[in-house]
């Protein structure tokens, strides 16, 4: 049986907000480096903080409010999946 802990998922979602922290820092420096202050991309630029705003409270509403056992473990591969499958008599 291949199983991980639950919290592996929360380190892999930070590893994507660090991600998206970094296309957001790039974007800005590339907005200011070309000097390029126009009405379009402020607009798509307030677009996209509204919306990483709203993901990131809404996930921390949630991990707030849901009660998590983080060292669950999460099962990815048993082999008495197949088993039941194919049925408890041997080939």
């Amino acid at each position: 049986m291949i199983a991980i802990p639950l919290y592996v998922i929360l380190f892999l979602y930070f590893l994507f907000l660090a991600v998206i922290a970094t296309f957001v820092l790039i974007n800005l420096y590339h907005i200011v480096a070309t000097a390029s202050f126009t009405l379009v991309s402020f607009t798509m630029t307030f677009f996209i903080f509204a919306g990483i705003t709203l993901v990131l409270y809404y996930t921390a509403q949630l991990l707030h409010h849901a009660a998590i056992d983080w060292k669950t473990p999460l099962v990815l591969f048993n082999v008495d999946w197949f088993r039941t499958i194919f049925g408890s008599q041997p080939f």
